[in-house]
């Protein structure tokens, strides 16, 4: 959206950055519990034991949900500073991003897996 105008390079929302952003808080809501579905799957394939599909589900979609808004306002804020910069943001955001979503992804499943698991085991 930078790239072909629709967004300027300033950080403020405007109503397609914020389209943008519900249509990935929509996407998380749909995939999220796939996830955990494809998950509680697999390991009935192999045959191996989890905590069971509705824990799995809010595992998965906790986490999720709670990475989605912090990811969206880093990458918006690098995306905005890697192009006033003259850099490409298609370069710039992809590897940092990716590195952040990792730490912020494991500590928050490891989290939620902690709190979940106490309450239903």
């Amino acid at each position: 959206s930078l790239h072909s105008g629709l967004i300027e390079p300033e950080f403020k929302f405007t109503n397609t950055t914020i389209v943008n952003l519900l249509i990935i808080l929509s996407l998380a809501v749909i995939v999220y519990p796939f996830i955990a579905f494809i998950s509680d799957l697999s390991s009935f394939i192999i045959g191996t034991q989890t905590f069971g599909l509705i824990p799995l589900i809010l595992i998965s979609v906790f986490a999720g949900l709670t990475l989605i808004p912090i990811m969206m306002i880093i990458v918006f804020g690098i995306c905005i500073l890697s192009y006033k910069h003259g850099l490409d943001p298609d370069n710039i955001v992809i590897p940092i991003s990716t590195s952040i979503t990792d730490a912020f992804s494991n500590t928050l499943l490891i989290a939620y897996s902690l709190l979940i698991i106490a309450i239903f085991v």
